[in-house]
């Protein structure tokens, strides 16, 4: 899971960069009155891959939190699974060692 996540992370931050300088590039080229179909179709293309981007960068950022998540809960339940062998080993090893009563 952590691999995917780092693998949407990069293409998220890549498309989003990208987009992002696109997108500015077309603000400040000066070129307002000419709202040609090409010029719509461009800025619409760059609208969805800004988009995708961002919602790449923060599936990512979601499965990374996530990965981290459950595998804290799994350290936690094999210390929890450790401690508690051992102390079933001491307390058999107790059971045998007592003395019996007569």
């Amino acid at each position: 899971m952590t691999l995917w996540a780092l693998v949407l992370v990069i293409f998220g931050l890549g498309l989003t960069v990208y987009s992002g300088n696109a997108r500015l590039n077309d603000k400040f080229d000066g070129l307002e009155g000419q709202g040609t179909r090409r010029a719509r179709a461009s800025a619409a293309v760059t609208r969805f891959t800004l988009r995708l981007g961002v919602g790449m960068l923060l599936v990512g950022v979601a499965l990374f939190a996530l990965s981290i998540l459950i595998h804290t809960v799994i350290a936690i339940l094999t210390v929890v699974v450790i401690a508690a062998a051992v102390i079933g080993f001491f307390v058999l090893l107790g059971y045998v060692r007592r003395p019996r009563v007569r």
